[in-house]
């Protein structure tokens, strides 16, 4: 894809600390259940706090809140929203293989009949979860499949804000937990 524009034409600013314009602001994450918040593009990195084996199922968490501020007198914004969390492999030797925590509900399609976009539903993944009033604790059970260091990059967005979307890049906090496996 081409854009015209020039570097310092504010139109193609990505702005990270300004809210959008009906409040959304990028989440602030922690690692693990406890771990210091902090929001942007690159906010937290932590150690997992112990090795782990090969094929070892092992609980990935963190912990987030919305920082957004919102006009509770828009319909849309008299209940907070709930905050999406994406986990990934960012890197390693081997695969990761992400499967539902115990505490993780099933993903049903959002959809309602005769919505286009029903048909387009992906479905349930376990390695996508969401933290229900934009504040809480997320978590995922992940296995490893070779010895070696790994990151997990845990994404965690309020893309459902009317102000803010993947397409735009807002608003999304990432943050990267490196796992030793043995």
């Amino acid at each position: 894809l081409k854009v015209p524009g020039r570097a310092r034409d504010s139109a193609y600013e990505i702005d990270f600390v300004r809210p959008r314009p009906q409040g959304a602001l990028s989440p602030l994450v922690g690692v693990g259940e406890s771990g210091a918040q902090a929001t942007g593009r690159m906010a937290v990195i932590a150690d997992y706090p112990m090795p782990v084996q090969v094929g070892q199922e092992v609980e990935i968490a963190v912990n987030a809140t919305d920082p957004s501020v919102r006009d509770t007198s828009d319909p849309r914004f008299v209940e907070p929203l709930d905050l999406g969390v994406h986990w990934a492999k960012h890197q390693g030797p081997g695969d990761i293989t992400f499967s539902r925590h115990p505490d993780t509900p099933v993903q049903e399609n959002p959809f309602q009949e005769g919505d286009p976009r029903r048909s387009r539903w992906q479905g349930d993944n376990p390695a996508r979860g969401s933290i229900e009033a934009g504040n809480g604790i997320a978590r995922v059970m992940a296995s490893f499949s070779e010895p070696g260091q790994y990151i997990v990059r845990a994404l965690v967005e309020n893309w459902s804000a009317p102000d803010s979307s993947q397409g735009d890049q807002c608003c999304s906090t990432n943050v990267y937990q490196r796992i030793n496996v043995q």
